[in-house]
């Protein structure tokens, strides 16, 4: 081997070389965004979770809010109404019902209360009918 071609195949393992560390640098800067990318979408759907639990909780308290100031125009009172009805499971649509039109036996607002903030939260939730407090 002369001295030309140790040259040339030293220059040709630098090439190759920096060729190797150019791809292996890019492969790592793209998982490392993907990576990112991940968590980061994992978050935002976990975060949009928490806001339709918490917009469906806010409208169940603007329904009963509602059937308890005995509006004149109902058209707001049965939007609300409906709209639970769609996502609510059937037992708590039904128990909602009932106290609505204040059929005998029907549950207190409180336990309606407690089902679907049990529905919403997990059954692990420890909030009783006497922690919500009305006026």
């Amino acid at each position: 081997m002369t001295k030309d071609d140790f040259i040339h195949l030293l220059a040709g393992n630098a090439v190759l070389f920096l060729a190797l560390q150019a791809v292996a640098t890019m492969w790592l800067k793209s998982r490392l965004e993907k990576s990112i990318e991940y968590e980061y979408n994992k978050h935002l759907a976990d975060y949009q979770r928490e806001l339709r639990k918490r917009d469906r909780a806010a409208m169940i308290a603007e329904l009963f809010a509602e059937w308890t100031s005995w509006p004149d125009d109902k058209t707001r009172l049965n939007q609300l109404t409906w709209e639970a009805s769609l996502w609510l499971p059937s037992d708590i649509v039904k128990a909602l019902g009932q106290r609505l039109i204040n059929a005998p036996g029907a549950p207190d607002p409180k336990s309606v209360l407690i089902a679907v903030r049990k529905h919403l939260w997990g059954s692990a939730d420890d909030v009783t009918e006497g922690d919500i407090i009305h006026f």
